[in-house]
């Protein structure tokens, strides 16, 4: 997962929160930047997270900027993960096909 900033995040504090309690579940740093997302964003900065397994629904934190990312989900399984975008991509095509 990766957070833009306009600010220098290197080697400070990255932290992945609960979307539901907001509580910390993981902390690390943000690696160098990536480059410019665009000409608002000057830096990407990444935040490896990988080991981290627990399913559930998670944002990243920057407590240097207290900006933080969309909300993401991590899966155990990529059935777990993708069978509900499967069941709501069929439900549409249903109904194109039926309306």
């Amino acid at each position: 997962r990766m957070i833009s900033s306009r600010s220098t995040l290197s080697e400070s504090p990255c932290e992945l929160h609960d979307s539901a309690t907001g509580g910390i579940v993981w902390t690390g740093v943000f690696e160098s930047s990536q480059g410019s997302w665009n000409s608002v964003f000057s830096d990407i900065y990444p935040c490896d997270f990988g080991e981290f397994s627990t399913s559930g629904v998670y944002y990243v934190f920057s407590p240097k900027t207290s900006s933080r990312s969309p909300n993401f989900a991590i899966r155990r399984t990529p059935r777990d993960l993708f069978d509900p975008l499967i069941s709501n991509a069929l439900f549409f095509f249903q109904a194109q096909r039926d309306g």
